[in-house]
């Protein structure tokens, strides 16, 4: 649902940088297209993605954004969670999410995916 279970995903083992290169090889932008995503037996990964006109917002999974998140928030605005994927309003310049605590943010995309 464009984001990650973070409590659940903790426990998978499973680094962000290789489940985004797995996304980004599918064409994925950002997490706001993916309705669901299975990790299988065999190591592969399935997913699921949105229709284009059900994408939501979603943390953008590229290497270069990820490495650079946004500590500081300004102007106030949706932000999505580098750990999770929460897209949440932000008024503060220091705030948590509300999903899984941590304080890292990157402006949210909403772009369909490219075919």
């Amino acid at each position: 649902e464009g984001r990650i279970e973070y409590e659940n995903y903790k426990k998978v083992g499973l680094p962000y940088d290789k489940f985004f290169a797995e996304l980004r090889m599918k064409s994925v932008d950002h997490l706001g297209q993916v309705k669901k995503a299975y990790l299988e037996t065999s190591g592969d990964i399935s997913i699921y993605m949105f229709e284009d006109k059900q994408v939501l917002q979603g943390l953008p999974i590229y290497p270069e954004l990820i490495d650079n998140p946004l500590e500081n928030i300004n102007p106030s605005g949706n932000y999505a969670c580098i750990y999770c994927g929460n897209i949440q309003s932000i008024k503060h310049a220091k705030s948590e999410c509300v999903l899984c605590s941590n304080n890292k943010w990157l402006l949210p995309k909403s772009d369909s995916r490219v075919q």
